[in-house]
């Protein structure tokens, strides 16, 4: 109850932060609502998702602290982010990078699961299980194990928008000399015809 009670004072929060310019979660939705009137893509744009008649926030700072202990471990191994909602065919994410820290700390890495072990359909409930039923192997190991191939990582500029299909593993890896920040929304595929939902 408490997140839908703060969608409005969290939007106010991001526009007077970005003042004055404008919250770039707002500037890419904006984008998405423009495909779809050039036809670029069918389903007529984007919104601000609601599920169950209830308005989502979008956009959320995420930062990686190093002077953290542990406090983005679940960033660091690989994972599955989906919503657990029926109208949600494919779940993606942007983030638009506001400070990366040097080389190549905080790069971004993606699994392809297009030739894994016949009968194998990795989800996230997938992963979790594999990760009780075989704890001698660290989350990385188990996707190998199954077929899953470590694709080359992707390392961020400030500046980029970088998409990804959050319903494939992913993790990032640590940083230890600076902070990465970054805005970020999830991204909803509900259908041909639909536009795009956008939440947190």
């Amino acid at each position: 109850a408490a997140y839908y009670d703060n969608v409005e004072a969290h939007a106010r929060m991001y526009e007077e932060a970005c003042a004055p310019h404008p919250n770039p979660i707002t500037t890419f939705l904006e984008k998405l609502q423009s495909f779809g009137q050039t036809g670029w893509y069918l389903g007529g744009g984007a919104r601000v998702a609601s599920f169950d008649g209830r308005p989502m926030i979008c956009g959320m700072v995420r930062i990686m602290d190093p002077s953290i202990e542990g406090g983005d471990k679940l960033e660091h191994s690989p994972h599955i982010d989906s919503v657990p909602h029926a109208s949600i065919i494919r779940q993606f994410s942007g983030n638009i990078y506001l400070k990366v820290p040097p080389g190549r700390e905080g790069a971004l890495r993606l699994w392809s699961t297009r030739n894994v072990r016949k009968g194998v359909t990795i989800t996230a409930a997938w992963l979790e299980q594999k990760r009780v039923e075989e704890p001698h192997r660290t989350a990385t190991q188990i996707l190998e194990h199954y077929g899953a191939v470590e694709l080359p990582p992707i390392v961020p500029e400030v500046g980029d928008l970088v998409l990804i299909p959050t319903y494939q593993p992913h993790s990032v890896d640590r940083v230890r000399s600076d902070d990465r920040m970054s805005l970020q929304t999830f991204i909803g595929y509900t259908g041909d015809n639909n536009p795009l939902l956008l939440w947190n």
